[in-house]
């Protein structure tokens, strides 16, 4: 940019002087400060200078309603933007980094968008493996001012494995068809300093468990596994009686329908029950009947809600017809959640006899497995996760 000044002397003498032309970028050297520089720290004069563009500052912030595997997650995210954003920039919303949902990729992705008291819905793109979502911003129809926040709400599925939160960026792309798109993006989005946002009401509909800090950061999701309280008990030694066994179960977090769960109680041999669907009694978590197998004294049993209320106590029992011989048994066995060595050794610690003998013996020896395959009947993950 050059200005030219033409004025004439107190003995009318025409005088004409140019100075040297401006790059946009640079403000400390110039013709103009003659007249007065506009310096680079004057943001008001920077402001108004003629066809300075400036980057736009962007705030942003995300948050997660759920860090539980195979649940609904609501993600919230918060943007705003230090200038005016016009519908001829065409904004658009750029999310990257929200890995390790289990949603898939969708070009009609579904959104909701809060802004100056107003909600409407709209679509985006979404693409799983590189966690990344584009939406038109709301000021593609109408001009949202300096410092408004747009709110931006949707809905993933957590996948049936522990991980702690990605990283996540967000950037505003303006482009108004005639230049070079240019992309106003955020350093680091603010992430939730404590679990505090996590609607009450909702957590405690899953479970009893406590929140932790990092529960509401997003996509940051929690393991679940059996408690040290879960545990397997029958009220009956006689040899060919039928005893009933209790079961008392307990997790470290809620289990989803949604996972496609198996709860698998296994290790009880040495019974005279042959195959058979067993009937269920005394819990509303489970369905009425179990599939249980003589060979391997295996039962599986399925969830019978949409949810298995974590850090609470499950019990239900059901029946099973001793053999004809000596054995030797505890009341209420722990379910270890160590190795089969480990589990031995306790049993045979509660029995008062050493792990040899025990080995020697006709005992039934108890472990529970928990396995996730989700949205599948049969696992689609290389290594199922295990709550045993």
């Amino acid at each position: 940019m050059t200005v030219e000044v033409n004025y004439y002397t107190t003995d009318n003498v025409a005088v004409q002087w140019a100075n040297a032309a401006i790059a946009k970028t640079d403000y400390s050297s110039s013709g103009l400060s003659v007249v007065g520089m506009i310096g680079s720290d004057n943001t008001t004069g920077i402001k108004n200078y003629p066809m300075h563009i400036r980057e736009a500052i962007i705030t942003s912030s995300i948050r997660q309603t759920s860090p539980w595997m195979c649940d609904t997650n609501f993600i919230v995210v918060t943007v705003s933007a230090d200038i005016d954003l016009h519908p001829l920039c065409v904004p658009l919303i750029r999310l990257q980094g929200l890995t390790g949902s289990a949603t898939g990729d969708s070009a009609t992705f579904a959104v909701a968008l809060d802004y100056n008291g107003t909600t409407r819905t709209s679509t985006g793109t979404w693409v799983q493996g590189s966690g990344s979502l584009e939406v038109a911003h709301p000021s593609q129809t109408q001009t949202i001012p300096t410092g408004i926040n747009v709110v931006i709400r949707f809905d993933l599925t957590n996948k049936a494995v522990a991980q702690l939160s990605p990283h996540i960026s967000l950037a505003i792309v303006l482009d108004d068809v005639l230049h070079d798109p240019t992309t106003h993006s955020v350093a680091s989005m603010g992430l939730p300093a404590d679990a505090s946002s996590l609607d009450d009401t909702a957590w405690n509909a899953r479970t009893a468990c406590g929140k932790s800090s990092g529960d509401a950061q997003p996509l940051q999701i929690r393991a679940v596994a059996f408690n040290s309280s879960s545990s397997i008990g029958s009220d009956s030694a006689n040899p060919c009686a039928l005893t009933t066994v209790t079961v008392t179960l307990r997790t470290t977090g809620p289990v989803f329908t949604d996972c496609v769960p198996k709860f698998t109680l296994s290790g009880m041999s040495n019974t005279a029950t042959s195959d058979a669907v067993l009937s269920l009694t005394g819990s509303n978590a489970f369905e009425a009947a179990g599939v249980w197998t003589q060979n391997n004294g295996t039962l599986v049993v399925t969830l019978k809600g949409l949810i298995f209320k974590g850090c609470v106590d499950h019990v239900f029992n059901f029946s099973l017809t001793n053999i004809p011989l000596e054995r030797h048994s505890a009341s209420s066995v722990p379910l270890s959640t160590g190795s089969p060595a480990v589990i031995l050794a306790d049993v045979a610690s509660i029995l008062g006899i050493s792990s040899a003998l025990l080995h020697r013996m006709l005992h039934s020896l108890f472990t529970l497995t928990l396995n996730f395959c989700i949205h599948s009947p049969q696992c689609g993950l290389a290594d199922p996760v295990r709550g045993d």
